[in-house]
């Protein structure tokens, strides 16, 4: 196909340096691996004018253009062939990492519509899953038009999920997972909402934000909603003026970091309707579900080893002075039954 091109395009490039009135041909002369050398001569029966120098000179100059259409010619199809080859090579399964792959298909010629090539990788796809008997999720799909230089291309980007639709990760990435998570640790700064979680009836999603806020909002939503435990305000905007002043509501602010390719450092906040900061946390490599087990368990109280470490802060404290001896008393009092298993 190249070469039908490179001839074509040769054959028209020479005619337009042809004097009108004259009959010429062009012959191909010589072939090596830089391409095709063309001869352009005037045929015998040809009219002839007066020959003169500058007959002379241009049909010199004639020869040179020739040979410079020939060789720009050459190097144009040289690369447009090298180019086409290139995006050939494209095509096939790249494993992209965390359970993801890339299915390229290309056209080699634009009689292959982008629907066809599509339909080729969901088939390539739906094939490789068969084979090893796994689920899969599309996550996204592109189309490559052809133009001057380029092929028809379709891209599908899959991932291999289980039966959670939880990604299908490399045994090397498991493990580098693995010794990710198990740096882990949770770090509660306040806790008033222990033993007081009765007192709310609604929580606002107010702010999330840091690394994936969409995805991480939409899991909290389903965490909190599958508890049944308070009524679920996805949106603050939607919350009525008689509402902001109710004080059943608490509000949750969560924000979380990606600090390692697995590991993920997360802050949550809940404030009730004065803005007064109720539960403070911080966790790193904690699940969402753990991190709101506050607010999804019937009864947030304390157990007999939340009690214990309430009443070693509350010492901490004292002995700083933050505390008067009244304040501890009063939380050891509180705390007693817990303490005593009579709780």
């Amino acid at each position: 196909m190249i070469n039908i091109f490179k001839t074509n395009l040769i054959f028209m490039a020479s005619l337009c340096q042809l004097t009108f009135g004259q009959s010429y041909t062009v012959t191909p002369k010589s072939t090596n691996a830089n391409g095709t050398t063309y001869e352009v001569k005037k045929k015998d029966d040809a009219y002839t004018n007066p020959k003169t120098a500058i007959d002379t000179q241009s049909a010199q100059h004639l020869q040179n253009t020739q040979n410079n259409i020939s060789s720009s010619v050459n190097n144009v199809a040289n690369s447009l062939s090298a180019s086409m080859s290139a995006q050939m090579n494209q095509a096939g399964f790249v494993y992209l990492g965390k359970g993801a792959y890339k299915v390229t298909e290309v056209g080699s010629s634009g009689f292959v519509g982008t629907k066809r090539l599509v339909e080729r990788a969901n088939e390539g796809i739906s094939n490789f899953t068969t084979k090893i008997g796994k689920k899969y999720l599309i996550n996204s799909t592109e189309i490559f038009k052809q133009s001057f230089g380029v092929l028809p291309k379709a891209v599908v980007v899959f991932t291999l999920v289980d039966e959670n639709n939880n990604p299908i990760l490399t045994v090397e990435e498991n493990i580098k997972r693995s010794n990710e998570l198990s740096d882990k640790f949770k770090k509660i700064k306040t806790d008033i909402l222990m033993n007081n979680d009765s007192k709310y009836k609604s929580i606002v999603i107010d702010n999330i934000i840091g690394w994936m806020p969409e995805e991480n909002k939409k899991e909290i939503i389903k965490i909190l909603e599958k508890s049944n435990k308070f009524k679920v305000i996805t949106d603050k905007t939607n919350m009525l003026e008689s509402d902001n002043k109710a004080t059943e509501y608490l509000f949750l602010n969560m924000n979380r970091e990606a600090i390692g390719e697995y590991s993920r450092l997360t802050y949550l906040t809940i404030k009730d309707n004065d803005n007064q900061i109720i539960y403070d946390g911080e966790f790193k490599n904690i699940s969402s579900e753990d991190i709101l087990l506050p607010l999804t368990i019937p009864e947030y109280k304390y157990t007999k080893e939340a009690a214990i470490e309430k009443v070693k802060e509350m010492k901490q404290l004292l002995d700083l002075g933050v505390i008067t001896k009244e304040e501890y008393d009063l939380k050891v009092l509180e705390l007693k039954p817990i303490l005593m298993g009579n709780n």
